[in-house]
């Protein structure tokens, strides 16, 4: 389950909401973004979903933090309206 998904599953007050919507912000705003917060979120979640994979982490997590580096998405098709 990503990001989006585990944001949607859980009730709109919870605490584990509001983390998960400010790795959300800082992917979605290069501008404001704090690399360590969505990079330390995606460590989290590449060792729960790849735990006997550590050379996929890895490369994962290359691709991750040259994105954060180098990519400014637009993010806004997940927006709720």
């Amino acid at each position: 389950m990503g990001l989006i998904e585990q944001m949607d599953a859980l009730p709109e007050d919870s605490n584990e909401g509001l983390e998960l919507l400010r790795v959300y912000r800082m992917i979605d705003d290069m501008a404001n973004r704090k690399a360590n917060i969505p990079e330390s979120w995606m460590v989290n979640y590449l060792q729960k979903n790849y735990p006997k994979n550590p050379d996929i982490q890895r490369q994962l997590m290359a691709h991750f933090t040259y994105a954060m580096t180098y990519v400014d998405p637009d993010l806004s098709m997940f927006d709720k309206k």
